[in-house]
């Protein structure tokens, strides 16, 4: 799970104390809500998808 899922994993860091970049998880109906909170953020930041990523046959 830590592996596969961003948002697991933040949110077990959080939880656990580990110290960890500032974050919050969107969706494709959140996206307004999203740029809000990149203008609290200093760049560079680093925008990632959740889950694995799969390799597709050309």
């Amino acid at each position: 799970m830590l592996e596969g899922s961003k948002d697991f994993a933040k949110g077990f860091m959080s939880s656990h104390n580990i110290p960890t970049a500032k974050y919050q998880t969107f969706t494709p109906k959140t996206v307004s809500e999203a740029k809000n909170f990149l203008k609290t953020l200093n760049p560079p930041y680093v925008l990632k998808a959740d889950g694995l990523m799969q390799e597709k046959e050309l």
